[in-house]
């Protein structure tokens, strides 16, 4: 099981812009056929069993000229 939650606002006030956008997400334990819980490889880089993640962007822009 896993999970994943994103949400963002942005808009623009006269000449200026914004972006605000964060997400949060993980993922669960991995399981065989027979229920048992696989352990996570302690030697694989990357692996995504048992982790969780937060991203967040912001950003801001404006208009120099037409």
């Amino acid at each position: 099981m896993g999970y994943n939650i994103q949400h963002s606002i942005s808009g623009t006030e006269g000449d200026f812009d914004y972006l605000v956008s964060a997400a949060f997400g993980g993922n669960g334990g991995f399981f065989d056929a027979q229920g048992d819980r696989i352990p996570p490889d302690p030697n694989a880089q990357g692996g995504i069993a048992d982790t969780e993640t937060i991203n967040i962007l912001g950003k801001v822009g404006t208009n120099f000229g037409e």
